[in-house]
């Protein structure tokens, strides 16, 4: 349907931003502890104010809170699907649920979580271009 189609064109826009707004900010986690493992990483973002809050900004937008694009997507995908049978919300519920919960322990994980690795860092070892990547990524997320 013509709603369908809407949902999927604002859900390929808004998960173009969202993912690489994800991407760069695993990217400078990964630079300022020099580790991958998510179990290192812990408490990273409780260092750097400014990555905890856009970690938070990106991930709620991954999970279609409003005023976020991916919400408008989420809300018309559920019209369009509204046709297609109690099977399909069944689906959708459970997706909801799983991306969420792995979303927040996620978040919490790397926010809240104690220092474990062997990293001292403060808000000056972030690039003026990682900053700005993540700002031009976030801007368009809370534009509605």
């Amino acid at each position: 349907t013509e709603v369908g189609v809407s949902s999927a064109f604002i859900m390929l826009v808004s998960h173009g931003f969202i993912s690489s707004g994800l991407f760069v900010l695993c990217s400078i986690s990964s630079e300022l502890t020099a580790t991958r493992n998510l179990s290192l990483m812990s408490g990273v973002c409780r260092a750097v104010p400014v990555l905890s809050f856009l970690g938070l900004v990106f991930i709620m937008s991954n999970l279609g809170v409003p005023p976020c694009p991916s919400f408008i997507s989420e809300v018309l995908t559920v019209v369009a699907a509204s046709s297609m049978g109690p099977y399909v919300f069944v689906m959708l519920a459970i997706y909801l649920v799983v991306s969420g919960v792995y979303s927040f322990s996620l978040y919490c994980q790397l926010t809240h979580g104690g220092q474990v690795g062997d990293w001292r860092m403060s808000f000056d070892m972030i690039s003026l271009r990682d900053l700005m990547s993540l700002l031009l990524l976030f801007f368009p997320l809370v534009e509605v």
